[in-house]
């Protein structure tokens, strides 16, 4: 499935947010790692069990069937999912997980790990003020890698998450998009299109980690979407020096040409607070598109990235930053408060079960054993008193 440009990367494809019986899931690593390489063509999968289930037994039992599973030509990752009220993020490349841990902790946690690999999962309210997102510092920024714009399990409801990556990105973040399935069903890579694709050297992991740390990614609904997009010659995801012009080049590609859904029907480029600078109606299954940008926007900050829409999907790919003299705006573009939501359950995978619950008690003497949270306000998550409720210990 590896698409090279200019012999210069390959495109690898795949999931980086799965989970199997090991936490919620089902099926086990094994399965998972074998049903993306084997049936699902993919070139990586990841496995990123909940943390909270863990014990040092599980955790060796995901690298055992990683290092299993992995090939010359497919890549089995291993990772988990630190679930919290504050968010949801997977880390990667790590020896060690954590259960539970406050923002702060980790972040200081990833800082003191210069391998690992951050992402940010279904951010949910990151437009709120009080959302992880809004606790930027560069020290932060460096541990952060991936903003999931894209999340499979929540598709029927949200989906995507446009507005928080364009707010991510305006805010000074430096992340590459992805799309992955969050699945919870055995049906890794092969019940689903949608693709993070990965800009790197070659499969092996170390490959794939350092083009995630440079951000040389996309989000691609569409599995085989080719995506090269570059300014002055710099790949997506660089940081390059300010020039008096920028010339802009994209060259897009849909091998399944016999279908004409499949067709390249718009492409914008998207820079800060989500100004379309240009765009292009191709409506073909393969565009060369290039363009000078002679005035464009100065800020210290100044990135622009692709949005590409095939039929009803899309693909987003990761900026470039433009390091400029010019000046941030004085005022940030407001962000939108999300309404409060008092009586909303969540399990421990983010899934919401119920709203307008009267009486969270009574209510929670119905529920099958496991760990669940109240939403008490926009993206808060917070139960009768306790951080974390076993329903087991409830009923004695």
């Amino acid at each position: 499935m590896a698409f090279c440009y200019a012999q210069t990367y390959n495109i690898y494809y795949g999931d980086l947010h799965s989970h199997t019986g090991v936490s919620d899931g089902k099926g086990t690593p094994e399965g998972a790692f074998s049903q993306a390489r084997d049936d699902g063509d993919a070139d990586f999968l990841a496995v990123t069990d909940h943390s909270s289930f863990f014990d040092d037994r599980a955790w060796k039992s995901i690298a055992d069937a990683a290092g299993k599973y992995t090939t010359t030509s497919f890549t089995a990752l291993r990772g988990f999912e630190l679930t919290e009220s504050w968010a949801h993020m997977n880390i990667f490349n790590t020896d060690w997980y954590i259960k539970y841990a406050t923002l702060e902790k980790a972040y200081d946690t990833l800082s003191k790990c210069k391998y690992a690999i951050a992402q940010w999962n279904h951010p949910d309210n990151y437009t709120s003020d009080c959302s992880p997102l809004s606790y930027y510092s560069p020290a932060a920024d460096s541990v952060i890698h991936l903003l999931e714009i894209y999340n499979g399990k929540r598709a029927r409801t949200r989906g995507w998450y446009f507005r928080e990556y364009q707010a991510a990105l305006d805010r000074g973040w430096h992340v590459g998009p992805s799309a992955n399935s969050d699945n919870h069903c055995a049906t890794w890579i092969t019940g689903y299109q949608y693709r993070t694709a990965i800009l790197a050297t070659s499969v092996e992991k170390d490959s794939l980690y350092d083009a995630i740390r440079k951000y040389r990614t996309y989000a691609t609904m569409d599995k085989n979407l080719k995506i090269y997009y570059s300014i002055n010659g710099h790949i997506m995801g660089s940081i390059i020096p300010d020039s008096s012009v920028l010339m802009f080049r994209v060259v897009i590609s849909n091998p399944d040409t016999a279908n004409w859904l499949e067709k390249i029907k718009k492409i914008e480029l998207i820079s800060n607070y989500g100004h379309i600078v240009a765009d292009t109606v191709p409506d073909a299954h393969n565009v060369v598109w290039e363009r000078a940008l002679d005035d464009h926007i100065q800020y210290i900050n100044t990135f622009y990235y692709l949005k590409v829409s095939i039929d009803e999907d899309f693909a987003v790919t990761a900026p470039i930053w433009i390091r400029g003299d010019g000046q941030q705006p004085e005022k940030h573009q407001p962000l939108h408060h999300v309404k409060p939501n008092k009586t909303m359950l969540i399990d421990i995978s983010g899934r919401v079960l119920a709203g307008g619950i009267n009486s969270e008690m009574n209510y929670s003497r119905s529920l099958s054993s496991g760990i669940y949270f109240y939403a008490n306000d926009a993206g808060s998550k917070v139960n009768m008193g306790k951080k974390y409720l076993h329903l087991n210990d409830l009923k004695k």
